[in-house]
């Protein structure tokens, strides 16, 4: 092998390490992917695989404070934290509490737009240049509203989206949408549609990702556990692993 070929090693074999891995095949690297566990598994299998440029807004909103509260009493809240004491538990819940301002929320949203602007986009470039088949729908994504007050009050943040970062929702009234969705049930209030919004199969995207890498020549080890980084100063040359050391540049 030509010197001039550089070696690099990617720990994890999710979807950001697959994705890493294929950028830097295609650069021209020699890539080794290693994993403790199997390649594609926890997490980049077991997703929803949405792909929404739609979800600007991070979890800290000022409303949050509110619902949140409410969500610790009740035993039926999606996302329940029963009260305890806990010292780094509340420090950890006093400083999101803290950022649950509409300064802060904008701010964290303009960094999530870009980001979630460049992955619907690469998304696309990736899936078509490789010809990835992933089961990829560009039909949106539906936030669908059981009761009109709900979906009278999300006309808020439509109207947040569309003007601060150009996001816009289409509105769908209860009787379209039963007829958009038949899998929903009747009596919804309604429905928002941010068409730009895609999905895919993650666990087909994962077995895509690995069939193109073995083509490409990247090396996956699974079931290889990184231990430590071996190297000299503040350079690291090597790892060591549990099927053992491994060079890298």
């Amino acid at each position: 092998m030509s010197s001039s070929v550089k070696r690099t090693v990617v720990i994890g074999g999710g979807v950001i390490g697959a994705f890493s891995a294929l950028y830097l095949a295609k650069a021209g690297r020699q890539v080794t992917i290693i994993d403790k566990a199997d390649f594609g598994a926890a997490c980049s299998h077991g997703n929803c695989g949405y792909v929404s440029p739609s979800h600007v807004l991070p979890l800290t909103q000022p409303s949050m404070l509110l619902r949140g509260l409410k969500g610790m009493l009740s035993r039926n809240a999606a996302l329940r934290i029963p009260p305890r004491f806990s010292p780094g538990l509340w420090a950890w819940l006093l400083k999101f509490a803290r950022r649950c301002n509409r300064r802060d929320m904008l701010q964290a949203a303009a960094g999530r737009h870009a980001l979630l602007e460049s992955g619907r986009k690469l998304y696309q470039e990736v899936i078509d240049s490789e010809n990835l088949s992933v089961e990829w729908k560009t039909d949106g994504l539906l936030f669908v509203f059981r009761e009109q007050r709900e979906f009278d009050h999300f006309g808020e943040t439509d109207r947040l989206l569309r003007t601060d970062f150009g996001v816009a929702a289409e509105p769908v009234d209860g009787a379209t949408l039963q007829t958009m969705e038949p899998a929903l049930k009747p009596g919804m209030a309604g429905a928002w549609h941010y068409k730009n919004d895609a999905h895919l199969r993650p666990d087909v995207l994962m077995k895509e990702l690995c069939r193109r890498l073995t083509e490409l020549g990247v090396d996956i080890q699974t079931f290889c556990e990184m231990k430590r980084f071996v190297g000299h100063g503040e350079s690291a040359t090597a790892i060591e692993t549990s099927a053992g050391e491994m060079a890298a540049d």
